[in-house]
Parts: structure tokens; sequence; C-alpha cells
């Protein structure tokens, strides 16, 4: 999981994401539906590139 790293990298440096379409929060249900987005987002890429592959 990219996203997963990537956000520990930036927290660690204190780098704080501001979203204007989305409430991201640090709280639990804030992290589980950035966790989410970032799952669909993955799923959304390897469908697509599958998708190309096949045309």
């Amino acid at each position: 999981m990219i996203h997963a790293a990537i956000r520990a990298v930036l927290r660690r440096h204190g780098v704080t994401l501001i979203s204007v379409t989305e409430n991201l929060e640090e709280a639990a249900s804030g992290r589980l539906v950035e966790g989410i987005h970032s799952l669909m987002a993955e799923f959304y890429s390897a469908n697509l590139s599958g998708e190309i592959r096949k045309a």
C-alpha cells in the first residue's frame, strides 16, 4: 500500500495534507475514509490499465 507509506513519510516530516474537496481528519474515522479513497483510486488505476491492455 503505497499511500500508507507516503502518508507516514509526510507525517514524520510534519507535513499536513489539506484538501478542498475532502475532509481529511487525523481521527480514526478520517483515516478510515482516507484509506478507502486510496484503495478505490488504486483499484480504478489497476482496472483502467487492464481495460487499456484489452483494447
